[in-house]
């Protein structure tokens, strides 16, 4: 006997709420710093691509040439608990491996993709955003 074939399973609609408490697991504060001394602050959020975990950033986060500005560590704090938001943990980030910097940047943009290993996310409550979940390319979005 043949079974019928299963409509694809459409997500879950989300309340707002719902939505912005996702928020929470993809975009990561990030302390700036320069051997013990915190240079700034800023955001990045997680991006899964191709078996690979990135957070993406701005470029001068990690780097302005014009400032003289380039710190050697970034400071996560992430999430430990899905179910509690004040659950949290550090993960230090190291930039340089060997005197060379470990993110990958598009040359003329204000944006670089770091690569975490992914077993050591484990331990954290994260979600990471996937080229799934991008516009189309012929969408055009309006500033703002």
């Amino acid at each position: 006997m043949a079974t019928a074939p299963q409509a694809p399973q459409q997500p879950p609609i989300l309340s707002h709420q719902q939505f912005l408490d996702q928020l929470l697991f993809v975009v990561a504060p990030i302390e700036i710093r320069s051997g013990p001394t915190t240079a700034g602050v800023a955001t990045g959020f997680f991006f899964f691509n191709q078996d690979h975990l990135f957070l993406v950033t701005n470029r001068h986060v990690v780097r302005k040439e014009v400032d003289n500005f380039y710190p050697d560590t970034l400071r996560l704090r992430l999430h430990t608990n899905a179910q509690d938001h004040t659950q949290n943990d550090s993960y230090q980030l190291q930039l340089y491996r060997n005197r060379v910097s470990v993110w990958r940047e598009k040359p003329n943009m204000d944006l670089v993709a770091i690569e975490i290993p992914r077993e050591e996310m484990a331990r954290f409550a994260i979600k990471a955003l996937s080229s799934q979940q991008l516009p189309p390319p012929n969408l055009v979005i309006a500033l703002g």
